[in-house]
């Protein structure tokens, strides 16, 4: 069989689109033909050129190429003419034009992500404060702030704010001021962490952050309230505190109010915890005790929501953080 033998055979066979014919005759004087049910164009990635075998395709336009970036071309055999199929992210008659991802009105990334546009794709990466692949990024939300310059909200008798307070007051969506918070997020937004930043400090840095699942999926007021009602001067413990979580520390905590004790490990309370509910002796208390407390820690009278009633009640305030 020759050439012509073979390419009449593919032609009269519907499904058959182009042929390998062997170079040389067998040991029987025989040519191999074999009929292939694609061409060059549609599978050339699976084109490996032998010597012993030449391969035959329908003649079209898409012998030259035509299509960029990847882009197949796929012959229209019966108009001599043939259409780019186009690589993920081009498009045009040629394959021609990068599709821009972050222009497209399905935005591609998470919404707490910035988009970036290559050529054939693109990349999602988390904007500041936002942890993640830019596919799924998690963050912090603000959730309340305890001023030192402020008046008597998180330490009224009646604990309003850490039980009861249903509308957000104060600047909410910057944490640049300095005046007591809350958010609608301190009772409505589940986490796992918790952390404290100052408010003069623009990178936001943490001067404590909880480690290992701190609020377990529970909402900070939900947490906090965990513990028991101690509202309207009812005392919440005796020399300990009601719970605690592990704690790393950062940025200027040495020089904050209320991190004083922040490395000292005490009858209470080690150097690496947080405390909720605290109290130690005939002192004050502490709704949250930064690093440890006791007689050799300056009792329980640091941290955040600090009771001068000279026990742990909700009385009389004397400094928040």
């Amino acid at each position: 069989m020759d050439d012509s033998d073979c390419g009449f055979a593919c032609v009269n066979i519907p499904s058959c689109f182009s042929f390998n014919l062997a170079a040389f005759q067998d040991t029987n004087g025989k040519v191999l033909c074999e009929l292939l049910p694609s061409d060059i164009y549609n599978n050339s990635d699976k084109l490996i050129p032998y010597q012993s075998h030449h391969h035959y395709s329908i003649a079209s336009p898409c012998i030259s190429w035509p299509c960029q970036n990847h882009g197949k071309c796929a012959p229209q055999y019966e108009k001599n003419s043939y259409v780019c199929v186009c690589a993920r992210g081009y498009t045009g008659e040629h394959c021609e034009t990068d599709i821009d991802e972050c222009s497209t009105s399905i935005w591609p990334c998470d919404v707490n992500a910035d988009c970036h546009n290559t050529n054939g794709s693109y990349s999602c990466s988390c904007k500041s404060g936002f942890i993640g692949n830019g596919k799924t990024c998690t963050g912090w939300t603000l959730i309340a702030r305890f001023s030192n310059s402020d008046g008597k909200n998180w330490m009224r008798d009646d604990g309003k704010w850490w039980y009861d307070q249903q509308i957000a007051t104060g600047a909410t969506n910057n944490p640049s001021v300095n005046n007591d918070m809350i958010s609608t997020a301190f009772w409505s937004v589940s986490g796992s962490e918790i952390k404290i930043t100052r408010s003069d400090d623009p990178s936001h840095i943490p001067l404590l952050q909880t480690t290992g699942n701190c609020l377990g999926g529970q909402t900070f007021r939900s947490k906090i309230t965990s513990y028991g009602d101690f509202r309207n001067g009812k005392v919440w413990a005796s020399d300990l505190c009601l719970g605690s979580c592990t704690v790393q520390y950062g940025g200027q905590y040495k020089s904050t109010d209320g991190f004083q004790q922040a490395e000292c490990s005490g009858t209470i309370q080690s150097a690496n915890k947080i405390g909720f509910w605290c109290d130690w002796s005939t002192g004050d208390g502490s709704v949250m005790m930064i690093g440890g407390g006791g007689s050799s820690c300056y009792r329980a009278d640091h941290g955040v929501g600090i009771t001068e009633a000279n026990q742990a009640s909700l009385t009389i305030k004397l400094f928040h953080l």
